[in-house]
C-alpha cells in the first residue's frame, strides 16, 4: 500500500503507523487460498430477479448505462460454499462473485486435498504466508447523537465558504460546481483505505452524520460493520470530501453519501489485501456506489516473491486491477491514487492505477508543481498514466483531533479530485463513465501534451462542463422577413446566462447585441429563442453560454454558432451618394429588390457631431432621394452614414463647397 503520510517508502509510514496506533507483533502462520470455482449451477439465485442480491442502486445504475445484469452478478453458490466451509480447519474469509471464488484460510495439507477435489472446484491458488501479526490497540467507537462528546454539533449551512480547503477545490474550478448546487446530493462514494479512526467524534463530520450522509461502513478485512477503529489514513482521505465547517474547511463534495471500507491491512502487506479491495469493490457496487476512490495501491510485499513487477502494470494481470477494471464495467467511476514512489527506484504506479478504466491521481500543490514523489507513468503497454493530479503536497485535511492540518501523497489528491468528479456526474447523470473518464481527461492542462509524470494534467471542472454543454446542446437557427432566429436547449442555473453575438460579412470582430439571464433554481436543460432585426447583409451568430454573471470577467465558452446567407430579397445594394463635391444639395440612389423600411440618413461633423438625420421608406426597385438640401452647413468635410436597423450601410466622406 502507498500510504500518503510517507512520501518515499512503506517502511516510514509502517513505523509511523506504529507511532500512532500502538501496534505490536506476534507470530502466527496463517494459510490463506483462492478456491476458484467452475460454475453457478443450481444457485438459488437468478437473473430474473436481482433485487435478491443487488440493491435498487446498483440496478438503476445498470439501466442507466444499459449494463446487462449477467452471470458475474449472481453470488457464488451458497452451497459450495457451505461444503467448503464444513470441512476441517476451514474459515471463510470472503466470497468473490466477479471471480467465482471462495476465499479461505486453512493449513491443513488433507483439508486442501479434499478441497481440490470436489467437482465443482476449478483451481486452488494460493495468497500468502503471513509472516508477521501485528495487535492493534482498539478505542470504544463513538456513535452520532444530537451531541457528541459534549458537545454541540457543527453544521454546514454555508458550503461556499471554504476556508482552509479553497485552493485545492479552485485549482479545479470545483467551486464553479458548488455554486450552480452540485455538491454530491443523491450520489454515492465509496472509500477504499485502511481505516477511518474517529470519523464518529470528528466535528468536521458533523454535518454529514447529522444528515445520515454515511450510508454504510464495512471491515473487509475482520469481517464486519466497524471501521471506526484502527488506523487513520482513511479519515484523512474522507475528510478532504466530507469535512464540512463553512469558514475552516469544506470538502469538494460535501453533500454525498459515503460508503467506507476497510480493504487495508497496515500490519502487513500480503496479495490478500488484493483481494480484500476486490470484496470491497463487489460490496460497494452491490449497495449502489457510483463512485470508488481508493487511496490504497500495491507494488511490493513482505515476501518478495509475490512483488510486482513493471511488466505486470498492463492493467490485465493484477487482481486489484482486474476488480478495478471490472467495477467500471459495471458503470462506476473508479478513481485511484497513482502513487508516492516518484522518487525512488521503482518510480511507477502502483495497481490498480495501470486499469485502462480507472482514473490514476498523481500529486501537485497549489501552484501547480508537480510533487517529486508522484509516481510516473506510462503503464507497461505504453498508455497514459497518471490520467489526471490533483493537490497532494500540502494538502489540507482534517486531523482525528478535529484540527486543519496538511500532509503530502497522492492519498489525499484522490479523494479530492474524485469528489469534484461526482459532482459533476451529479450535474450531466446520463453520461456514463467511460465517456465521463475521457471528458475529464480532455479538459486538462497538458491533454494535448501528455508526460510520464503528469499524465494528462490538471482538470478543470469549468472546461469540462463545456465539453459536456457543447455536445448536449440542440441548436437550430431560421430567418423569416430577414429576421433571423436563434434557438438553443442548454443545461443552466441561476446567475448563468447567454450572450448573442453577430458580425456582418464585411466586419473582423463580433458584436453583442443581447444578453439573456438565467433565472431557474434548479439545473436543467430548459430551451431559449432570440430573433433579431430584418438583417440585410450576410451575418455570423454565435451564443455565448457565461457560467457565471455575478463576475466582471466570468467563465464562458462559446456555445453554438451559425452563419445566413441571405436571399436577394434581403439585400440592400448599389448605394450611391452624389454628387460629391456638393454645393447647395446632395441626392442618395438606393437600389433593393424590395421594400425596405426606415432607412436611415445621418449627417455628421468631421469631428463626429450629428447636423441631421432622416428617415425614409424606399419602395421596391431603384430609389433616388430627394434632393438634401446643405442649407446651414458650412463649407468642408463631413461624414453621411446610411444606416438600417442599426447596420452601417454606407460611411463615406461628403466635401461641400
Amino acid at each position: 500500500m502507498f500510504h500518503a503520510l510517507s512520501l518515499y517508502s512503506r517502511v516510514a509510514t509502517f513505523f509511523l503507523c506504529l507511532a500512532i496506533c500502538g501496534f505490536a507483533t506476534s507470530v502466527s502462520a496463517q494459510n490463506k487460498k483462492v478456491i476458484f470455482l467452475k460454475n453457478k449451477n443450481a444457485s438459488p439465485f437468478s437473473l430474473d430477479n436481482p433485487e435478491t442480491y443487488l440493491s435498487i442502486r446498483a440496478i438503476e445504475r445498470r439501466k442507466r448505462f444499459n449494463i446487462p445484469i449477467d452471470s458475474s452478478d449472481l453470488p457464488v453458490n451458497p452451497s459450495y460454499t457451505s461444503q467448503i466451509s464444513s470441512l476441517e480447519n476451514v474459515r471463510v474469509i470472503g466470497k468473490s462473485k466477479w471471480m467465482n471464488a471462495v476465499i479461505i484460510e486453512c493449513n491443513n495439507t488433507n483439508t486442501m486435498s479434499q478441497i481440490s477435489n470436489l467437482p465443482f472446484v476449478k483451481a486452488v491458488s494460493n495468497i500468502a504466508l503471513r509472516k508477521k501479526e501485528k495487535t492493534k490497540i482498539k478505542t470504544e467507537p463513538v456513535r452520532p447523537s444530537g451531541i457528541i462528546a459534549g458537545r454541540q454539533l457543527n453544521i454546514g449551512t454555508n458550503r461556499y465558504n471554504y476556508g482552509s480547503s479553497y485552493n485545492q477545490i479552485a485549482l479545479h474550478n470545483g467551486q464553479l460546481l458548488h455554486n450552480i448546487g452540485a455538491a454530491g446530493q443523491n450520489m454515492m462514494i465509496a472509500f477504499f483505505d485502511s481505516g477511518f479512526r474517529d470519523f464518529y467524534a470528528n466535528r468536521y463530520m458533523d454535518s454529514a452524520l447529522q444528515n445520515n450522509q454515511f450510508f454504510l461502513t464495512k471491515d473487509i478485512v475482520n469481517n464486519n460493520t466497524e471501521v471506526n477503529n484502527g488506523d487513520a489514513h482513511g479519515l484523512y482521505c474522507l475528510s478532504t470530501v466530507a469535512a464540512n465547517i463553512p469558514g475552516e474547511y469544506v470538502g469538494s463534495c460535501p453533500k454525498a453519501s459515503y460508503l467506507l471500507l476497510r480493504t487495508e491491512d497496515v500490519a502487513s502487506e500480503q496479495i490478500i489485501e488484493e483481494y480484500y479491495w476486490a470484496l470491497g469493490a463487489e460490496y460497494a457496487d452491490s449497495c449502489g456506489a457510483d463512485v470508488f476512490t481508493s487511496s490504497v495501491g500495491y507494488t511490493t510485499f513482505d515476501d518478495p516473491e509475490q512483488d510486482h513487477r513493471y511488466s505486470d502494470l498492463d492493467g490485465n494481470k493484477v487482481i486489484v486491477t482486474i476488480a478495478a477494471d471490472k467495477a467500471a464495467s459495471k458503470g462506476i467511476f473508479v478513481v485511484t491514487s497513482a502513487g508516492n514512489e516518484g522518487g525512488s527506484s521503482w518510480k511507477y504506479i502502483g495497481t490498480p492505477a495501470d486499469g485502462d478504466s480507472v482514473y490514476a491521481v498523481g500529486a501537485v500543490d497549489i501552484q501547480k508543481n508537480i510533487a517529486g514523489f508522484s509516481s510516473f507513468g506510462p503503464t507497461y503497454d505504453g498508455r497514459i498514466k497518471p490520467d489526471g493530479l490533483s493537490v497532494g503536497l500540502n494538502t489540507y485535511l482534517i486531523s482525528t483531533g478535529g484540527s486543519v492540518i496538511t500532509a503530502n501523497g497522492t492519498s489525499f489528491s484522490t479523494p479530492n479530485l474524485a469528489g469534484l468528479i461526482t459532482c459533476l456526474w451529479q450535474l450531466f447523470p446520463d453520461i456514463n463513465n467511460a465517456d465521463l473518464l475521457k471528458i475529464i481527461r480532455a479538459s486538462s492542462d497538458r491533454y494535448n501534451n501528455p508526460l510520464p509524470q503528469y499524465g494528462y494534467g490538471i482538470p478543470d471542472m469549468s472546461k469540462a462542463i463545456e465539453i459536456i454543454l457543447k455536445k448536449s446542446t440542440e441548436f437550430t437557427s431560421s430567418i423569416t422577413d430577414c429576421k433571423p432566429t436563434l434557438s438553443w436547449k442548454s443545461h443552466d442555473y441561476k446567475g448563468m446566462g447567454y450572450m448573442i453575438q453577430r458580425k456582418f460579412f464585411n466586419e473582423s470582430e463580433f458584436t453583442s447585441i443581447d444578453t439573456i439571464l438565467c433565472t431557474g433554481t434548479t439545473w436543467e436543460k430548459r430551451a431559449y429563442s432570440y430573433t433579431d432585426y430584418p438583417i440585410s447583409k450576410n451575418s455570423k451568430y454565435r451564443i455565448i453560454q457565461l457560467l457565471d454573471t455575478s463576475k466582471a470577467n466570468p467563465l464562458f465558452f462559446i456555445l453554438d454558432s451559425t452563419e445566413f446567407n441571405l436571399s436577394e430579397s434581403c439585400r440592400i445594394s448599389d448605394i450611391t451618394l452624389y454628387p460629391n463635391p456638393a454645393k447647395a444639395f446632395f441626392k442618395i440612389k438606393i437600389a433593393t429588390p424590395a421594400v425596405v423600411n426606415n432607412i436611415q440618413i445621418e449627417v455628421y461633423s468631421i469631428s463626429g457631431q450629428r447636423i441631421k438625420a432622416m428617415a425614409i421608406q424606399k419602395p421596391a426597385g431603384l430609389y433616388i432621394t430627394p434632393e438634401i438640401s446643405t442649407a446651414g452647413m458650412q463649407k468642408g468635410m463631413y461624414m453621411i452614414k446610411i444606416k438600417y436597423n442599426n447596420q452601417v450601410l454606407l460611411q463615406e466622406k461628403l466635401l461641400i463647397q
